[in-house]
């Protein structure tokens, strides 16, 4: 519960009080599903709910992540290929949702 209350120290003194009931429906756990790594580069399906934007995280130590894609039309499932997974040793992914 959402508790509003304003007043006005005016003549007459103005006072209202609102309370507002805010429900927020889950969402769907996402998932990364791995699908190829050929030609230097790995492709993976993000799926979740629709709605949220999806920012891909990588990390190589699963301490410091960096955001390395933003998914602003977020109708899942949708494909992530990085090019650059060659390059490195270690490639770990993560996906946080956004408003």
């Amino acid at each position: 519960m959402i508790q509003v209350e304003v007043r006005d120290d005016g003549v007459p003194v103005l006072h209202d009080l609102r309370v507002f009931q805010v429900i927020v429906n889950p969402l769907e756990p996402v998932w990364l599903m791995p699908l190829t790594f050929s030609n230097a580069s790995f492709q993976f399906r993000v799926s979740g709910s629709f709605g949220p934007d999806y920012v891909v995280m990588v990390s190589s130590n699963l301490i410091h992540w960096s955001d390395l894609f933003t998914n602003l039309s977020p109708v899942t499932p949708f494909l992530f290929n990085d090019a650059a997974a060659a390059s490195f040793t270690n490639r770990l992914y993560r996906v946080r949702l956004t408003p």
